[in-house]
C-alpha cells in the first residue's frame, strides 16, 4: 500500500499525483519496503528487487536516470536484504555478497571511487564478495556487518574506503574530518591484531 508524495513516481502508482488515501500497489509476495528521498524498493519471495521513483543518479540500478512511475525489476532473482538511503542503494545477495548503486560522491558505496564530481553507478555494482550479514543505508553512509565481530560492522566513508565503524567514544585523536589510519581495514583478506583489539570488535555503526 502506498500514500503521501509522488512527484518522482516513488508510490509506483503510474502516476506523479500525490495521494492522501492508501492505494495497493502490488497484490501479493512482497516480503520487504524501503524508501529513500522520492524512491522506493521492494522486495518479493522469490528473491527479486524491484524499484520505483526517483532515479537521477542511478539509485534504482536500471542502467538509466529516468524516474520510474511503476514498479521495474532490477534484480530477478537471490536478493535477500535491502535498504535505501538518500540516493543511493544496497542489497544484499544469497550468497552474502553486498551490491550497491546510485549516488557516490561521498563515498557511501565504498568501492574507492568516492568524493568525485558527478559520482555515481547506474547499474548494481559488487562492494563486497562474501560474508556480509545485515546491510543498512542513511543520508551519505552504508553500513554492513559480517558474520564474527572482527569483521564488522564496516562504514563506507568519504575517502571512498571502507573502515570499520569506531566505537563510543572515538578514540582520542579521531575526527569524521580525519580518520585515524589504525581504524581503517580492507574490505577483504582481513587478519585480527591481538594489540588493537578494540578495533577489531563491535557492533557499532
Amino acid at each position: 500500500m502506498g500514500d503521501g508524495a509522488n512527484a518522482y513516481g516513488q508510490l509506483g502508482d503510474g502516476t506523479v499525483s500525490p495521494r492522501t488515501s492508501a492505494k495497493q500497489i502490488v497484490s501479493s509476495n512482497v516480503v520487504a519496503v524501503d524508501a529513500g528521498e522520492s524512491y522506493s524498493l521492494f522486495l518479493k519471495t522469490d528473491g527479486s528487487l524491484w524499484g520505483m521513483g526517483r532515479n537521477d543518479v542511478g539509485q534504482l540500478g536500471d542502467g538509466t536516470t529516468n524516474s520510474i512511475h511503476m514498479p521495474e525489476q532490477i534484480v530477478s532473482s537471490g536478493v535477500i536484504a535491502i535498504a535505501a538511503g538518500r540516493n543511493h542503494s544496497l542489497f544484499l545477495k544469497s550468497d552474502h555478497s553486498l551490491w550497491g548503486m546510485g549516488y557516490n560522491y561521498d563515498g557511501e558505496l565504498g568501492d574507492g571511487a568516492g568524493s568525485i564530481s558527478g559520482s555515481y553507478t547506474n547499474r548494481p555494482e559488487q562492494i563486497v564478495s562474501s560474508d556480509v550479514v545485515a546491510i543498512a543505508a542513511g543520508t551519505a553512509i552504508a553500513c554492513l556487518s559480517r558474520p564474527t565481530a572482527v569483521f564488522g560492522p564496516w562504514v563506507a566513508t568519504l575517502t571512498g574506503s571502507l573502515e570499520m565503524a569506531p566505537p563510543t567514544p572515538r578514540p582520542t585523536g579521531r575526527s569524521k574530518s580525519s580518520p585515524a589510519a589504525s581504524w581503517r581495514l580492507p574490505p577483504e583478506n582481513f587478519t585480527t591484531s591481538s594489540s588493537n583489539p578494540t578495533a577489531a570488535f563491535g557492533p557499532w555503526c
